[in-house]
Formats: structure tokens, C-alpha cells, sequence
């Protein structure tokens, strides 16, 4: 059946006269179905009644229903409800009853004393099960909230009903890191909300969903474990400059009084939502901060039981901090240098004990268990318990130091003035080439010259500091050999400098 579906329950009470009103309208009748049939255009009418409800009430009802051109009434007999058999049998037509049409007004006013109870059950089997109509309303003839002339109100019970889909939503999300059933029902309420200010001429909307962009966006991230975009963010094109973790944490607190004003069932949600995010988020990937963050990281998907991405975590925490710069922890920043990273791998590798342990424990699970000896299911999930306290129980100690050559200088230049210039002023230089091979460069070392941009990125990029040899030239003594004489009459000095390249592509 199309259109516009009515289910209502009808008993076997002294049902007297009532004038029931809905906004502006108002209607007199004992049947409060034959009410919202008028106010809420509806063109099928459900009656869920027992075979002594009928016969008492159902040609009355009729009667009045046939008041209304177009409205179909159907009378479906349900048993009295004296035994859990029939009890489960009420049920099965409540649910067959609510998927009869779209859009669907279930009324609770008539009927048997625990009809809002099986009403509540009904809605939330129907809406874990995707039986639901995606547009419906609970309503309620509130006869002992009638007004000094005797009006009874009409009251739509449709947000409290949702109450179930709120805590399901709240649920999922804080126990799996999925949004999507907890932002469906925000989105259906916030558009509601929205439709009804603009018809009042509302000129101020609530910023609602500024905290629906920032849940969704924390936890794409958070299933598809983008580390960096939860803990750090990303300045690059067009993904988001701030931690997908600070934003929802600051979201829910810029947004709370909106919040409690708008959508009052989210409110109470608040905190757990915060909560949930709150402690990944970091400026940086590199150092404690970072540390502290990732570890935070690996702690919340080991509650949820999400073994495989708590492995992934420890194991990318652990290689960081044997890290000697930011160049091997920031992924997705221009100065980001794999080749520095699987050092970092290399040295963690070769001086932690739990090293090999963290490999071969998420290598057996992202492989699924094709493996000679796959570990069983309690033991990996023990393991990697195991290793997230560790890597906890280890934050402050400091790694071992990797072994490397003494910081170096390096002056680059084909130039004897520039080569005396730079003695002139006691400068510590331990190697003095024509041409740079940035393959020799280590993190901590120095380059002084005079070099093309590219390779001044190359430079930074493997965790070095650049000195360019600046030297204001006329343009008639380009192309001359200068002395350190020349070099200190035109005022040449030595400025830092630090480049990235930067591999978007050319608008």
C-alpha cells in the first residue's frame, strides 16, 4: 500500500468526545485515529484491535473515518494478549502494520497499557533490521494534558522515540569507531530542526553540522588508520590543515550549547564523543608529543579489540622513536624522506628486542594467516596486548643511540677566494668539494655554498643545515674570479636557508 499509512491500536474503553488540537487545527470526536486522519492527510488507516474492540467500536469508527473522501480503514484482528504466544502475535502485526506504507503516524493514545512499550520494541527491531520507513512519526493524544477548555493536545513523541537510535549510534561508534548509524539519525534531526526554523522565518541557523563534517571526517580516518591525519593533519593540497582528532574535540565543545538547544538527545553524547578522540591529537609526529599520541592511538583500538591496527600503530611508534628528525616521522609533509625513515626501521630493528615480534605478529595478521605456522586467533590477540603495554612501559626510556659519524661541514664551491674567505673566519670545515654528492649528507651536518634550490631541498631533506654564501654582485663582475679580498669588499655573508620541494602539480 502507497501513501500515507495511520496505524492505531483501538480497545474496548468508554471512549467519549474530545476536542483534539494539532497547531491550528481542531477537531471534536471520540476516536483520536479519526483525528489524525484529518490533521496529517492520511489515505490508509490501520486499526490493530481485538475482536471485542471491534465490535464494540469499528462501525462507529468507520463512520467517522468515512467522513474523510479517500481514506482506506483496515481492521486487523489481533488476540487479547493473555499468554506470551499472543503477546509475541501483537508483536508480528505491529511489525507488518509499520511497514504497510511510507510515510508511517503510529498512534499510541488507545489500545492496551503496554502498547508504548511494544511500540518502543517494534521501532528498534524495525530499525536494526533496515524495516523501517525512512519517514516516520509516533503520536499521542495526551488527554491528561488537556487545557482549561478541555483540549486535548496533540503531542508528535517521534524525537524520544529516536532516543533508541541515539544510544545505538552513540553504541557503535564508541565501541567500533563507526559514525555511520550515529550520524544518520543526527542528520535526519538536524534537517528536521532546519525546515522547521525556516518555516518560523528563522534568520540564525545552529552550526549542528560543523560536529556531523568533524565526526565524519575523525572517523574515516580512524578506519582507515590515516595516522597522520588523525594525530597531526596535513597542510598539503586539499587535505585538512588541522588533526581530524583536535577538530572533533574542539567541534564538540564550540558546538555544545547549539547542541543542547537543537538536538537535546545528542547532549548527554557529548562527553563520549569528545572522549573517544580526545589524546590522539598532536602538532607533531616527532618526539614525545608524537609519542605520546600514537600511543594513545594504539591503546583505543586495542580496547575496541582492533588487533590489527593497534599492531600497525606500535610498530610505526616504535620505528619513530629510534628517528633522529622530523624528516623520518611526517608523512605527508614535503620534507617527509622514506629513505630516512627505513633507517629509522633498520636501527630499531637491530637494537630492540621486540622488534622482530611486532613484525611477525602483524605480518601474520595482514596476511590473513597464509603462513607455515599461523599463530592462533587468543595467542595474537594476547600478543599484541602485550605489546602496546610495553611499548607504554617503555615511553621514557630513550632509545638506544644509533651509531653514526660525528656531525660534518662540507663547503661546496670550485672558488679558492670563496674557500680562503671561509678559513679567514676560523670556520670548522671537514671536506671541501666542487660537487656535492647529497648521498654522503647525514641529519645534523652542515653544507656552506652556493647551491641550486633542488639540491638545497635534497639537503634538508636528509636532516642537514644550509648556509648559502651571499654576496651582492655587480652585474660587471659576474663571470670573474673574486678573492677573499673581492669577497669581504662586497659584503659577503652567510645566511641559512631551508628548502622542500614541493610536487603538486603545476596549475
Amino acid at each position: 500500500m502507497k501513501g500515507t499509512t495511520l496505524v492505531s491500536f483501538l480497545g474496548t474503553g468508554d471512549y467519549q468526545p474530545v476536542l483534539y488540537r494539532w497547531r491550528d487545527k481542531e477537531l471534536t470526536t471520540r476516536y483520536f485515529a479519526r483525528a489524525a486522519a484529518d490533521f496529517f492527510g492520511v489515505e490508509h488507516a490501520i486499526i490493530l484491535a481485538t475482536a471485542e474492540a471491534r465490535e464494540r467500536h469499528g462501525k462507529e469508527l468507520c463512520q467517522a473515518m468515512a467522513e474523510l473522501p479517500g481514506v482506506k480503514v483496515e481492521f486487523r484482528i489481533i488476540p487479547p494478549g493473555r499468554t506470551a504466544d499472543e503477546l509475541w502475535d501483537v508483536f508480528d502485526s505491529l511489525l507488518q502494520a509499520l511497514q504497510a506504507g511510507e510515510p508511517v503516524f503510529l498512534d499510541i493514545t488507545h489500545g492496551y497499557r503496554s502498547l508504548p512499550f511494544f511500540s518502543a520494541a517494534a521501532i528498534a527491531w524495525l530499525r536494526a533490521s533496515g524495516g523501517l520507513p525512512s519517514e516516520f512519526h509516533v503520536l499521542y493524544g495526551a488527554f491528561d494534558a488537556r487545557d482549561d477548555q478541555g483540549a486535548v493536545p496533540v503531542w508528535e513523541l517521534t524525537a524520544f522515540v529516536e532516543l533508541i537510535q541515539w544510544a545505538h549510534g552513540i553504541s557503535v561508534f564508541t565501541t567500533t569507531g563507526l559514525a555511520d548509524p550515529l550520524l544518520e539519525i543526527f542528520r535526519t534531526q538536524d534537517s528536521r530542526n532546519r525546515r522547521a526554523l525556516a518555516l518560523m522565518g528563522a534568520n540564525r541557523f545552529p552550526n549542528t553540522t560543523l560536529l556531523a563534517s568533524a565526526l565524519e571526517r575523525f572517523a574515516d580516518d580512524f578506519q582507515t588508520l590515516r595516522i597522520a591525519a588523525m594525530v597531526r593533519g596535513s597542510p598539503l593540497g586539499k587535505e585538512y590543515k588541522d588533526s581530524s582528532a583536535a577538530r572533533l574535540v574542539h567541534t564538540v565543545e564550540a558546538c555544545s550549547e547549539d547542541i543542547r538547544r537543537f538536538l537535546p538527545a545528542l547532549a548527554p553524547l557529548l562527553d563520549r564523543i569528545a572522549a573517544f578522540a580526545r589524546g590522539i591529537e598532536s602538532p607533531t609526529l616527532h618526539g614525545e608529543a608524537g609519542g605520546r599520541a600514537m600511543r594513545a592511538l594504539a591503546r583505543r583500538y586495542l580496547e575496541l579489540r582492533r588487533h590489527v591496527e593497534a599492531a600497525v600503530v606500535v610498530r610505526e611508534a616504535w620505528v619513530s622513536r629510534h628517528a633522529d628528525s622530523p624528516v623520518q616521522t611526517e608523512p605527508g609533509l614535503p620534507q617527509f624522506d622514506p629513505a630516512a625513515r627505513r633507517a629509522a626501521e633498520r636501527h630499531w630493528a637491530s637494537t630492540c628486542k621486540s622488534a622482530q615480534a611486532v613484525a611477525e605478529i602483524r605480518n601474520d595478521m595482514e596476511h590473513g594467516g597464509f603462513r607455515l605456522r599461523p599463530l592462533p586467533a587468543k595467542t595474537l590477540r594476547r600478543q599484541v596486548k602485550r605489546l602496546v603495554e610495553e611499548l607504554d612501559r617503555t615511553a621514557d626510556n630513550k632509545p638506544v643511540p644509533r651509531p653514526c659519524k660525528p656531525a660534518q661541514a662540507w663547503l661546496v664551491s670550485r672558488h679558492p677566494g670563496a674557500r680562503e674567505w671561509i678559513q679567514r673566519r676560523g670556520i670548522r670545515v671537514d671536506h671541501v668539494v666542487a660537487h656535492l654528492d647529497s648521498g654522503q649528507i647525514q641529519p645534523g651536518d652542515i653544507v656552506i655554498g652556493t647551491l641550486p634550490v633542488h639540491v638545497v631541498a635534497d639537503v634538508c631533506k636528509r636532516g642537514a643545515r644550509y648556509f648559502h654564501l651571499l654576496i651582492d654582485l655587480p652585474a660587471e663582475r659576474r663571470g670573474q674570479e673574486l678573492s677573499a679580498d673581492d669577497l669581504d669588499a662586497l659584503g659577503a655573508h652567510l645566511e641559512p636557508f631551508c628548502a622542500y620541494a614541493d610536487h603538486r602539480s603545476i596549475p
